[in-house]
This record gives structure tokens, C-alpha cells and sequence, in this order.
């Protein structure tokens, strides 16, 4: 049987029409699209209008990523940020970050063991920050690698600076796939 394809549902111009899915956006599947990110200049900023609402004590980020790299290089390529008085999510220099702002003025940080994430595969990742409670956790492919106490007294400031997922501000971009991107207002749990 003959597989065909429509414009339906497709970008007006599309990168390509080699009449397959992929063609038309060549994102990979993965539970539906994923954004590529090539690790040169791509990114994608969210206004602060749309993350005004979010909690400033307690948040969760879950997204799905695949990375192009095969080594934990000596580079930084940040997943996504809220740069100035947010969270980061960063590969750096051989490590996996997670930087949290901490008492207002300077940054604390988490790490994710490396032999948790698999590279050039995809993985799901779960970032908890919750001030209210005093402690942040990290589950990677549904088991937990980090529960740190130690947040108390910060808070996420959204007004003062867009989401970017794939870069930090024009710096320090991922090379790979994002995918399934949600923020919820809440500490998620195992359960």
C-alpha cells in the first residue's frame, strides 16, 4: 500500500517535501515532534507574559531530550534557562547541571551523575525546585539521581527574564532533540 502525505498540519514553508512525514519539519519522532537544535544559534524564548502566572516557589519542568553529542564534552550547551534568577539546566564541562537561585543573589547548584543519562538516546528528565519545602530533585528516566536540600529563601523571578529552551540568551546552545516541554505549578513526585 502506497503511503501518502498532505500539507495538513504542516509549516507553510516547509525545510523540505520528499513526501514523508519527516520531510516536512524534519523533527524525529518521539511520542509525537521533537525540536532539533543544531548547537550553533538555534533557540526557542518564551515571552514572560506566558510564564508571569507560574509559582515562584515551587515548579516542576519535565521534558524529554536526545543529544547529538557522544561525549560529555568540555563545553556548555544549557537545555533550557531562565537566566538571570531562575533555573538552568546545563551540560558543562563533563557535568550535568542543575543551577537554582539561591537567597536572592547568587546561584547554587545540583549535579546529575552522568551514568544516569544516556547519550545520542533519549531520556526523560524531571527537575523539581520547591523553596517552599526547602529542597530540589531530579528524576531521569523515572528514577530519582537527586534530592538536595538547602533552597530555603529563593524564589524565580519570570517577569525579569524569558524561558529559552535550547540556549542560554543566545549563548551556550544545545545540540540535540527537546521534546514533550511542560512546567507545572506543583512538586511532582514519584507517584
Amino acid at each position: 500500500m502506497a503511503v501518502t502525505t498532505t500539507k495538513t498540519n504542516k509549516p507553510l514553508n516547509p525545510r523540505g517535501n520528499d513526501q514523508s512525514p519527516k520531510g516536512y519539519n524534519r523533527a524525529e519522532l518521539y511520542s509525537g515532534k521533537a525540536l532539533s537544535f543544531d548547537g550553533t544559534n538555534d533557540i526557542l524564548t518564551m515571552p514572560t507574559a506566558l510564564t508571569s502566572s507560574l509559582s515562584t516557589t515551587t515548579i516542576t519542568h519535565v521534558l524529554n531530550f536526545k543529544t547529538d553529542f557522544s561525549s560529555f564534552a568540555s563545553t556548555r550547551d544549557d537545555v533550557f534557562t531562565y537566566a538571570e534568577r531562575g533555573v538552568i539546566f546545563s551540560f558543562n564541562n563533563g557535568t550535568i547541571y542543575i543551577y537554582y537561585r539561591h537567597n536572592l543573589g547568587s546561584w547554587g547548584n545540583f549535579k546529575i551523575p552522568t551514568d544516569n543519562v544516556k547519550l545520542q538516546e533519549w531520556n526523560h528528565c524531571a527537575i523539581i525546585i520547591d523553596y517552599d519545602n526547602d529542597f530540589g530533585a531530579a528524576y531521569i528516566n523515572g528514577q530519582e539521581v537527586v534530592n538536595q536540600s538547602g533552597l530555603t529563601g529563593a524564589s524565580i523571578d519570570y517577569n525579569l527574564n524569558a524561558l529559552t529552551i535550547g540556549a542560554q540568551a543566545g549563548a551556550r546552545f544545545f545540540d540535540g532533540q527537546i521534546a514533550g516541554f511542560k512546567i507545572f505549578n506543583t512538586a511532582l513526585t514519584a507517584a
